[in-house]
Order: structure tokens, then sequence, then C-alpha cells
């Protein structure tokens, strides 16, 4: 079988791959993940993943506004609103009162701020405000040669402590760091999954070389203090990293046929789902957990993780059947 399927316009491996990723995002987000396993990785794949599918070719900037607020805004502003009274129960569970509760936190959306995440209503949903907005960064300098393009990613993400001392309005500040991830999923990630897709592409040779490589520029990256060089390192080797994934998932997908995989597909194809919902199940288990065990870890972690998971695939089957829209569907789906 093909390593590369493409069904409806998806290509297989990346759902696989994005089911896994949001996975880890929740993981992440239980507080207690394994040390590999940082936001850093999970929100370098997602931008990454994001800008190899954005199209150069179009020219209408009306139609990229339009497009992204159905896909992209209109489900932010779904789960932000819903998060509001889930922020307020959660605040009575841990001081059972609400006389010191922030009423106004709905509007810190709208906060000149130089925090990265600020949004204390559902802290996971900069992500799409981010998102957003990199879409429209992006689209301004699609026309550009791709060298450029390479160079200003470049900047953008050896800038990032400039780009987070900056306040302002939107996350603006990390959107354009992560505009330099987005840009490299463009431009590189594009023709790694059409190289992907030819049958003469040994991935196993190039997943075995990959991974020498990247022991070695880990190690290389130790031996450096400066922060430059060493900002230089990470990004590369978070690069290569992605690239090996990439490479892997597409290996993975032939034993779907076995159905081992239908789960992760169905966390692929509704990662923005899980991205807006799970919070609200994550954050009560993980404190049942503590009541229960009086402490936090790896296994309460991955317990917490995994029972929100479960609860994501009622919720994902409920919002694709009956609110498509609201989450960035065009249609009603089973």
């Amino acid at each position: 079988m093909d390593a590369i399927k493409i069904t409806s316009n998806r290509i297989a491996y990346i759902d696989l791959f994005k089911g896994i990723a949001i996975i880890g995002v929740v993981w992440v987000h239980s507080h207690i993940p394994p040390s590999w396993l940082t936001p850093f990785l999970v929100n370098s794949i997602f931008f990454f993943i994001s800008g190899c599918f954005f199209n150069r070719r179009q020219d209408s900037f009306y139609n990229l506004i339009i497009k992204n607020t159905k896909r992209i805004l209109i489900p932010f502003l779904f789960f932000y609103v819903l998060s509001y009274p889930f922020r307020i129960i959660v605040h009575f569970w841990d001081y059972r009162t609400l006389s010191n509760f922030d009423w106004l936190c709905v509007f810190d959306v709208f906060h000149f701020n130089a925090k990265p995440d600020y949004l204390f209503v559902n802290v996971p949903l900069w992500f799409l405000l981010s998102l957003f907005f990199i879409n429209i960064f992006y689209f301004a300098i699609r026309k550009f040669p791709d060298i450029i393009i390479v160079l200003i990613a470049a900047a953008c993400l050896f800038l990032k402590s400039f780009f987070y001392s900056i306040p302002s309005f939107f996350m603006i500040n990390v959107s354009l760091y992560w505009l330099g991830m987005f840009a490299l999923g463009n431009i590189l990630g594009y023709r790694f999954i059409k190289l992907l897709n030819k049958k003469s592409f040994n991935k196993y040779i190039f997943i075995l070389i990959s991974s020498l490589i990247y022991i070695i520029l880990f190690s290389t990256k130790l031996l450096y203090t400066e922060v430059i060089l060493a900002d230089i390192f990470v990004h590369l080797n978070m690069l290569l990293l992605i690239l090996i994934l990439f490479s892997m998932s597409s290996l993975l997908v032939q034993y779907r046929q076995r159905g081992g995989f239908n789960i992760l597909n169905l966390y692929g194809t509704n990662s923005l789902i899980v991205l807006g919902f799970h919070v609200w199940v994550l954050i009560p288990v993980g404190r049942i957990l503590y009541k229960i065990f009086e402490q936090a870890n790896i296994a309460t972690g991955i317990t917490a993780t995994f029972f929100t998971m479960i609860a994501a695939i009622v919720f994902i089957k409920f919002c694709n059947s009956t609110i498509p829209r609201l989450v960035g569907k065009k249609s009603i789906s089973s």
C-alpha cells in the first residue's frame, strides 16, 4: 500500500501525525508530561503543519479573511465564550467563593499585553488567535522569493525575546515569532510532503541518517553558551525532528488497514475541537486525581489525558453532527 493516501483532499499520515500531536498537547497541559514533551515541540508541529497547506497562489485578501474567520475565528469565539462559565465553576471549586473572581477576565483578549499566553479563560486558545493573524502576515509576503521568506522566517524565530517583550493586542507579538515556523512549513514542509509521495524516496534511510544528525546537533548545542548559537541549534533540531516524525507517520499509516489508528485519525481530523475542548475535562479530572492520590506525577498526567481523550470522542461526534460551523467545519458529518 502506498504510504501516502489522499482521501477527500486529506493526507492520511498528516491526520495521523496531528492525532498523535494533539494528544501530546493535552498531555503537556496536564502540567506533568515527560521532560521530552514540551510546549515548544507541540506548538512547532502544529504551526509547521498549518504552514504546509497555505496556498501562496491565492490573490484575494477578502477571501482569505472570510475563509479564516469561518475556519479559525468563529471556533475561537465559540470555545472562548463557553469557557467563561467553566472558569467561574473552576474558581468556585478551588476557593468556595466568587468574591475574588476576575469577572472581566473574558476581556483579556483585548488587553495590551506582552505575555505569550494570557487568555485566562481558556489558555490553549491562544494558538487559534495567533494562527488567524499569522495567515494574514504570511499573505503579505507570500509572493516573495523562497529564499527571502526563509530569511524572514529565520529572523522571526531568532527575535523571539524581542517580540515577546513588545506589548500588543490580540497576541500579535506571539504571532510574529511563530510566523517563522509557519513560513518554514510552507516552504520546506510542502516540498517534503511531495518528496514523501515518491516511491523512490527511502524513508527508513532518511529516518536513520536524520536521527544521527539530530543527535549530533543536540550534542553540539550543549557545547554553546551563546544565546544566538544555541537558538540556531534548537530551531534546526526542531525542524529536523518534525521531518523525522513526518516520515515515521507516513510509515505508520500503512497499518491503518489493520484498524489500529482510526482513533488517532479521528483526533487528527478534529484537532481544533480537541484543542478548544480539552481543558473542560482535563482540569477537573486532574483535580480529582490529585485529591485521590495527594500528588501529581506522570501517572496521574497520563490518566487525566486518557479520560480527556475519551471524552473528546463524544464531544467530537456531537460537534460534527449538530454544530459543525461553530467548530470550523463546512457541513454536518458523522
